[in-house]
């Protein structure tokens, strides 16, 4: 199916200021995520763009190859601005083929996603056709039994100063008193979204049901959100090995 990669580097940042640009290593952290976008142009022909409000990251993206689609306007920009949005007013540009209705979302906060985990986040897409243009696709790792819905708490006093009374966050499931009893739950790595046009243009990224790729074991588990993350990528960085 043919398919067109985002990968979304608004300007502005709090946790990490101008981080997209920033230098992780020898590379601004946009060229690890635009890396990967280029290895699905050689592999299955899908084209690739930047979609960012700063002038600098664009003329870096185009540089890379990237297709010119224009900077995003203002009121898509800001950091309560929902990603859909932003997707949505591309995909009415001329260079982007109206009949193309599967969309990659990559986030240049994960810069360490392995052609693996695309490979096999393309491979289940295709499996499920009409369920993934529908509910669209999620990267997901399992939760650390640690941390565990099953054993979550929370606090059952409005302004407690301590908490003095807790209440399980399910009171209607049976207490699991071992860890190997526990089910298995997941979390969104935040490094691959498969969405569609259609969700796109109903104000979505995913359904209701989205498919989900475990990627456990594929990459280093980072989505890079403040100053602790990023200094958690550099010291992977040093000795990870890169697929370009």
């Amino acid at each position: 199916m043919d398919t067109f990669i985002f990968i979304p580097a608004r300007g502005g940042s709090r946790g990490v200021p101008g981080k997209n640009m920033k230098l992780l290593g020898a590379r601004p952290l946009l060229w690890y995520t635009i890396q990967k976008a280029d290895y699905l142009k050689s592999k299955y022909n899908y084209q690739w763009a930047v979609t960012t409000d700063c002038p600098i990251t664009y003329s870096y993206a185009l540089m890379l190859g990237g297709i010119d689609l224009g900077l995003r306007p203002i009121e898509h920009s800001s950091s309560t601005s929902p990603t859909y949005s932003s997707l949505s007013f591309h995909l009415n540009s001329a260079h982007i083929s109206h009949k193309i209705n599967r969309i990659l979302v990559l986030q240049p906060t994960t810069p360490f996603t392995t052609k693996m985990e695309l490979d096999e986040a393309l491979e289940l897409a295709d499996l499920f056709p009409s369920h993934c243009l529908e509910h669209g696709l999620v990267s997901v790792r399992s939760v650390p039994h640690e941390f565990n819905a099953n054993w979550q708490y929370k606090q059952v006093l409005d302004n407690p100063t301590t908490i003095t009374s807790v209440l399980a966050l399910n009171p209607q499931t049976e207490v699991v008193p071992r860890r190997q009893d526990l089910p298995k739950t997941f979390y969104r790595s935040g490094s691959i979204y498969i969405t569609s046009r259609n969700l796109l243009f109903s104000n979505r990224v995913l359904g209701s049901q989205p498919l989900a790729l475990c990627v456990d074991g594929m990459g280093y588990s980072i989505n890079i959100d403040t100053q602790a993350d990023w200094k958690q990528a550099d010291s992977y960085v040093r000795h990870f090995r890169f697929f370009i």
